[in-house]
C-alpha cells in the first residue's frame, strides 16, 4: 500500500483516491435516544465489511449501573440463541478483568452505565451481507 505524509498541501482528487480510500473508519450515521428501555439501530448493508457503533450512555436516574444487552435480528426475525462473548475491563481505580461471558446466550453484553457520569463503550459488527 502507498504511504504518502500530507503537510498543508491541498488534497487532490487523485491523492484521496491513492491514498486515503479504505484506510480508515467511514462516518455513516448518528442518533439520539433518550428514556427508553430498548432501541433498534438499522441500516447495515454491504456497502461495508464491518460496522463499528459508538455509544455514550448515561443513566437518568440515580439506580446504581445499568448492563446494556443486544440481539442481533435478521429483518423482523430477531436471534435469541448461540451468542459466545466475552469482554474485559478497565476501572478508573486501575482494576481490571473478566467482566462478562457468555455461552449459547440469548443476547450478549453490548456496554455498561452508571448515572453518575456518561459511559463510553463501542463494538464492531462484522459479516453484515
Amino acid at each position: 500500500m502507498a504511504v504518502k505524509t500530507f503537510g498543508s498541501e491541498v488534497l487532490t482528487s487523485s491523492d484521496v483516491n491513492t491514498y486515503l480510500t479504505n484506510s480508515g473508519l467511514v462516518y455513516v450515521s448518528s442518533g439520539t435516544i433518550s428514556a427508553s428501555n430498548s432501541f433498534d439501530i438499522t441500516g447495515f448493508s454491504s456497502t461495508y465489511k464491518y460496522y463499528r457503533l459508538v455509544m455514550s450512555m448515561k443513566r437518568a436516574d440515580s439506580n446504581a449501573a445499568s448492563v446494556l444487552y443486544c440481539q442481533a435480528a435478521n429483518g423482523a426475525t430477531v436471534r435469541t440463541t448461540n451468542y459466545y462473548a466475552s469482554a474485559f475491563f478497565t476501572g478508573y481505580t486501575g482494576a481490571t478483568g473478566v467482566g462478562y461471558t457468555s455461552s449459547n446466550a440469548s443476547n450478549f453484553v453490548i456496554g455498561f452505565c452508571w448515572y453518575t457520569g456518561s459511559g463510553v463503550t463501542s463494538v464492531d459488527i462484522g459479516g453484515v451481507t
